[in-house]
């Protein structure tokens, strides 16, 4: 029997959004991005822009371009 105290998945979801958003402000908004994903935060932002217009990647559900990029560039920057 379930109960009416279930989590939903969605009830997460809030929380999830603002804390991406935070990791992208950090990432986008101080030099610490040359140590994560070997790129300064204008060369990141231009990059993702660049992307955006060839509608090569585009914005997921679960994540922008700009995450997309940033997963990327972390796994090929630090193998």
């Amino acid at each position: 029997m379930l109960s009416d105290t279930t989590n939903s998945i969605t009830e997460f979801e809030p929380r999830k959004e603002r804390r991406r958003q935070e990791l992208m402000e950090y990432l986008v908004h101080t030099e610490r991005s040359r140590d994560i994903i070997r790129m300064g935060p204008k060369a990141f932002i231009q990059l993702c822009e660049r992307i955006r217009a060839t509608e090569v990647v585009k914005d997921a559900y679960r994540s922008t371009v700009e995450e997309q990029v940033a997963k990327f560039l972390h796994i090929i920057g630090h193998n």
